[in-house]
């Protein structure tokens, strides 16, 4: 007989039971487990998530394997209700991350190539800087409705960086251009031209190509 209650109990938690708290989870049919809060797994030179005796279907917060030897994400939450972090790792591939993300997700320095595997949807914020990227196509059916920062902006990857910018709301668009404005003045004049191009109301922007050319101060706006 099923008996939830029991078997959490019984679980072994090893040096995970200070992060873990039974009282938060929900054991399911298949095995897996859910968990109604968030759990922080940083720093703990995790090798493989196999090494976590509980395997996670479902977390409604924020999840972090943030600063671990992690070479894949097999093994992840396929759902996490708020950010989930897989930063400094040795990743080569982002199979096995969540499929569903409800705010940021951060995967910076690692060893991608490649966006393969990325979650289906991010509902916030997606940050992939400081990898090895030699693409940053995603598949088209990926929903990511904040920022999307999958590199440093370049000429190189300008074309992405405009099929997202054309899908913002006006705010977005703007508080876009103000952060870029301030990284790169040659990218964000090539953002502001090809936007127009585009048809993408950004006002008069000879005024602002003007600006980001001859300011030296390193803002804009």
């Amino acid at each position: 007989m099923f008996d939830e209650y029991s078997d959490i109990q019984d679980l072994d938690l090893g040096r995970f039971k200070d992060i873990i708290d039974r009282a938060l989870l929900s054991r399911n049919f298949d095995g897996t487990y859910d968990y109604n809060g968030d759990l922080d797994f940083s720093n703990m030179e995790l090798q493989s998530l196999t090494e976590i005796p509980i395997k996670f279907k479902k977390v409604n917060g924020f999840c972090s394997y943030y600063n671990n030897n992690l070479p894949t994400l097999k093994g992840s939450p396929k759902y996490v209700g708020d950010s989930f972090g897989c930063s400094r790792n040795q990743l080569i591939t982002l199979v096995g991350a969540p499929n569903y993300v409800g705010c940021g997700f951060y995967c910076n320095h690692n060893n991608l190539t490649t966006l393969e595997g990325c979650p289906e949807f991010v509902g916030r914020v997606f940050w992939g800087k400081l990898n090895h990227l030699i693409t940053t196509k995603i598949e088209t059916s990926v929903i990511i409705e904040g920022t999307f920062h999958p590199s440093i902006p370049s000429l190189e990857n300008l074309d992405l960086h405009i099929s997202y910018l054309q899908q913002y709301s006006k705010e977005r668009l703007e508080e876009h251009l103000n952060w870029l404005g301030n990284v790169d003045k040659p990218v964000y004049v090539e953002v502001l031209k090809a936007l127009n191009d585009f048809g993408v109301d950004v006002g008069d922007i000879s005024k602002f190509v003007d600006k980001a050319k001859d300011d030296d101060s390193g803002g804009l706006w």
